[in-house]
């Protein structure tokens, strides 16, 4: 039995059992939460019979310890696929991890073409089945509104094409440009805005220095105008943890789904600091919850997957249900592993030599990933599994290190 997948925890007065072999959370009593820390201690089989005197848990098998690795199975379907639009980006962000969407220099100015666009429309059409999530990305994907309203309308047209999800910094929408796709029903928006003006500013800049919150704002307001749907990206300036400050902006201005995300760049991670202030967040959002039922977009994520039926048992879906697709039709596991030499997985002009390099990495990891001693030990490995593989090639020059931040995350928000 591994005592290690086994973790207790208490929030004020209430506390709780979690089994990483089954991935699932159980409220208890104080008297039995006491019981199973003592148990777990002492690595007393005692345990199990506690376990199976819960009503809410005889169902758990825990001699059939689903472990790291064990059950990682390809799911067969591809259903995102996530488009580079372009290298080039009107923005110098400070925290941007892509350089600016030339993707670590590889990239020199490139935009898709048409032509480029014809050929992914033909490779979905005849690879993938339905319900296929589309994404634009970049650099900025909506710098070139032409090649942006023609692509738009080349995959609308697919009805295997549930939805285009486009992530842009706003700035360069304008009323010509929602008037030609106004009325598209498949179209959703993530704009990047960071909070208050004087926030925003710090780091979300034109090549010029001059912030560019006036221009985002004014780009989220003729979105809104024509009914779309505008989800926020917010990311915390480096050392800061204050996701309550940020929730207070975003609430008062009307953005009910946002997320907030900490700063790639930040190498001092304070996970006390961390900590306080995520779990200050989270009882805020429990609270509007709870007061007027307003469900924040980071709070529903974070119940999703902390109640989930089943363990995670693949990847973060890079190169499993998700392939990223750049400006000459390269193709690789994510939109984030653009660009990545070791992440080629080919090219939508060969479909059939695509399917046996895709198969190869996924066997690939899932060898490999046995091997992380770190984590097949880890009670949180069934509803991580490694996090994001790309933060871990990026930071770490390796899928198999996990990163160390995005780790001590992970433990502190569940």
């Amino acid at each position: 039995m591994k005592y290690s997948m086994y973790h207790t925890f208490k929030i004020e007065d209430m506390f709780f059992f979690y089994d990483g072999n089954t991935a699932r959370f159980y409220k208890l009593l104080k008297s039995e939460y006491e019981k199973l820390i003592c148990s777990i201690e002492k690595e007393d089989s005692e345990l199990i019979g506690f376990l199976y005197t819960k009503d809410e848990i005889k169902s758990l098998e825990l001699e059939k310890k689903r472990h790291i690795g064990e059950n990682f199975q390809r799911s067969g379907v591809i259903n995102v696929v996530n488009v580079n639009m372009t290298s080039e980006c009107n923005l110098r962000c400070r925290y941007c991890w892509n350089h600016y969407g030339s993707y670590q220099g590889k990239y020199k100015k490139v935009k898709i073409s048409k032509c480029i666009l014809d050929k992914i429309m033909n490779y979905i059409e005849s690879q993938f089945g339905e319900n296929i999530q589309l994404g634009f990305y970049g650099g900025e994907p909506l710098l070139d509104l032409e090649i942006a309203e023609y692509a738009i309308n080349l995959f609308s047209s697919s009805e295997k094409i549930k939805y285009i999800h486009i992530t842009t910094n706003g700035t360069t929408i304008n009323n010509k440009f929602c008037d030609k796709i106004k009325g598209n029903r498949k179209l959703l928006f993530t704009v990047s805005l960071d909070g208050s003006k004087e926030y925003h500013n710090k780091n979300r800049i034109f090549r010029n220095g001059k912030g560019s919150f006036d221009a985002c704002i004014r780009g989220i307001n003729i979105l809104r105008k024509n009914n779309f749907e505008v989800s926020i990206k917010s990311t915390l300036d480096i050392d800061d943890y204050n996701f309550f400050k940020q929730a207070e902006y975003f609430l008062d201005n009307n953005f009910l789904n946002f997320n907030i995300t900490l700063n790639a760049l930040n190498r001092n991670f304070d996970e006390k600091k961390y900590r306080e202030e995520y779990i200050k967040y989270i009882k805020y959002a429990f609270s509007l919850y709870k007061r007027n039922s307003t469900i924040l977009q980071d709070f529903k994520q974070l119940v999703d997957t902390t109640i989930a039926l089943k363990p995670q048992t693949y990847c973060c879906s890079a190169g499993n249900r998700r392939i990223g697709v750049d400006m000459n039709g390269d193709i690789y596991p994510c939109e984030i592993m653009i660009g990545l030499n070791e992440m080629y997985l080919g090219n939508i002009i060969d479909p059939e030599k695509n399917k046996i390099i895709q198969d190869n990495f996924l066997s690939n990891y899932n060898l490999k990933v046995r091997e992380i001693e770190e984590c097949s030990n880890c009670w949180l490995v069934n509803k991580c599994f490694l996090g994001c593989v790309a933060d871990n090639f990026i930071k770490n020059k390796t899928l198999f290190i996990p990163d160390y931040i995005n780790c001590r995350k992970s433990k502190n928000s569940d």
